[in-house]
């Protein structure tokens, strides 16, 4: 009787294990289903993410260039600046040797005149 209750007991807990088997063999599509879509899920962020890297890459590179076209720019302009500015000195001391010129003139005139 007591090897009967132990076989029994046994018996017992070997179906209460192969219940426990057989909800997680129940379960394992669904466990494959979500691996499944966890591994999808997984790959399109990794694509999102290299979209995002190749887009920020593009972005740097034209900011880059629109920089260097900008400093051209500046460079053309300091040029301009700088030559326009050498103009304006040539033009200046010109003007200021006429000036000199007229007023010795007029100063030699008023002199011959006050003279005579």
């Amino acid at each position: 009787q007591n090897k009967n209750a132990k076989t029994h007991a046994t018996l017992a807990g070997q179906e209460h294990s192969l219940q426990k088997l057989a909800r997680i063999e129940q379960n394992l599509p669904t466990l494959a289903g979500l691996e499944e879509s966890l591994q999808k899920r997984e790959n399109e962020m990794t694509n999102n993410l290299s979209k995002m890297g190749d887009k920020m890459s593009e972005v740097t590179s034209e900011i880059n260039n629109k920089f260097s076209t900008i400093d051209t720019k500046i460079t053309e302009v300091d040029k301009g600046l700088a030559k326009l500015a050498e103009h304006w000195e040539l033009r200046l001391k010109s003007f200021d040797q006429l000036l000199q010129n007229q007023t010795e003139e007029f100063a030699r005139r008023l002199e011959d005149r006050l003279t005579e």
